[in-house]
């Protein structure tokens, strides 16, 4: 449970802070602030759904691990912290559109592929990382 945790986490983290950093700063230089809501509203607003998605992508990624790994107290291996910041990074990126992905397709259809494209992620993650691990020790031996 602990390492689902940690993965939940690590996840939630690696999509929250480079889009909401982005989000600031852009508002910040670009001075792109809605007349209705505002600067701080339209941060606001960007931070809420950015924290959704990273909550959906926390839990798909979580779901991903207990399913390819099986063990719920399986270690998390150096290689697969890498790989879940680095693809969740670019998940991050992708979040940056989710009002505009919305507005196309619905909130409904936008939640279910996005926890659907993040377990698919996460499958590769830790089906990839499995497989190494499984070769690297066949080698050791």
């Amino acid at each position: 449970m602990r390492e689902i945790l940690k993965v939940s986490a690590i996840t939630f983290l690696s999509v929250f802070i480079p889009i909401t950093l982005w989000n600031a700063g852009h508002l910040h230089f670009a001075q792109s602030c809605d007349p209705k809501f505002g600067c701080l509203g339209v941060f606001e607003l960007l931070t809420l759904v950015t924290a959704i998605c990273a909550m959906i992508t926390s839990f798909s990624l979580s779901v991903a691990r207990y399913v390819f790994v099986g063990h719920p107290k399986a270690r998390l291996t150096h290689q697969e912290i890498i790989l879940v910041m680095a693809c969740c990074a670019a998940l991050s990126i992708a979040s940056g559109s989710a009002i505009r992905l919305a507005e196309a397709i619905g909130i409904s259809l936008l939640v279910a592929g996005w926890a659907l494209f993040s377990f698919l992620v996460g499958a590769a993650i830790f089906k990839l990382s499995d497989k190494y691990n499984h070769a690297l020790h066949r080698t050791s031996r």
